[in-house]
């Protein structure tokens, strides 16, 4: 929830407590429409 709302990620890692990078990129799962809009920002960045 927290990665789709674009928080950033070491702010969502504090705020869950993970320990590690790795135990945080296994619970961090990003919906379609979230990369849409990330691919559309790189798009209109030029």
């Amino acid at each position: 929830m927290l990665a789709n709302a674009e928080a950033a990620d070491d702010v969502r890692t504090i705020l869950v407590a993970h320990q590690t990078e790795s135990i945080h990129q296994g619970y961090s799962h990003l919906v379609l429409e979230t990369f849409r809009s990330a691919v559309f920002s790189i798009q209109n960045a030029k």
